[in-house]
């Protein structure tokens, strides 16, 4: 009995993983779910969208992405918190491309592309992500960066995957590889930079206050 239940929990666990991303299939139905729903909102006629077909791609994301994430959390004193190596987090984007057709405010039925970008981070212990952040929205030629996070994916299926998304792919896999390791390095000089420039631009407005403050003063003094 013990091993008829042993295979079934196995089984059961297996069936939540898709094979292509290694995650869970939750995360791949929220992160098409919530894009879907951006997009929903951002139609002036949300009854017409009409979705053709969706498409999932894991990816390795950009350094600007992860320090904009979870940066302010990885780095203190110029270095990265201990446990965050020892852990191996690394970290992982999902693409969901959305391609539909919906009308215009004058009806006209149009056909677009709508792409949301989110990313997540895993570590030794974590195979698959419990939240993640909404990086980026691109449709057409409009790009936004809302960096919202994005926390309730048990609220959605953890056993078939949506039949709109008709293709799932990676780039990359989910094992702690040396580009993971060089992410943190990366991640220490791009908090340097920032913070240089951070400080150029203090001086920079210090030095516009105190121009401005002598050039009043001068006025004031010649009256």
């Amino acid at each position: 009995m013990k091993k008829i239940v042993l295979v079934a929990m196995i089984i059961l666990a297996s069936g939540c993983k898709e094979n292509n991303t290694g995650i869970d299939k939750k995360v791949i139905n929220k992160a098409y779910s919530d894009c879907k729903s951006s997009l929903t909102d951002s139609l002036k006629s949300p009854s017409s969208l009409k979705i053709s077909s969706a498409e999932v791609r894991q990816m390795m994301p950009g350094i600007e992405q992860i320090y904009a994430s979870y940066g302010k959390n990885m780095i203190e004193d110029g270095k990265i918190v201990d446990y965050f190596i020892t852990d191996q987090y690394r970290f992982r984007t999902l693409g969901v491309g959305i391609n539909y057709e919906a009308q215009n405010s004058f009806g006209v039925s149009l056909r677009g592309n709508y792409v949301c970008t989110y990313l997540y981070s895993i570590d030794k212990e974590l195979k698959s992500p419990s939240s993640f952040y909404l990086t980026m929205i691109k449709a057409g030629t409009d790009t936004v960066y809302p960096f919202s996070s994005i926390d309730d994916i048990d609220s959605a299926s953890s056993f078939t995957i949506n039949s709109d998304i008709k293709s799932i792919s990676s780039s990359n896999d989910l094992s702690y590889s040396k580009r993971d390791k060089e992410v943190y390095g990366e991640l220490i000089e791009l908090d340097k930079s920032t913070k240089r420039e951070q400080e150029a631009e203090e001086l920079r407005q210090s030095w516009k206050n105190n121009v401005k403050n002598d050039f009043q003063g001068a006025n004031l003094s010649g009256i």
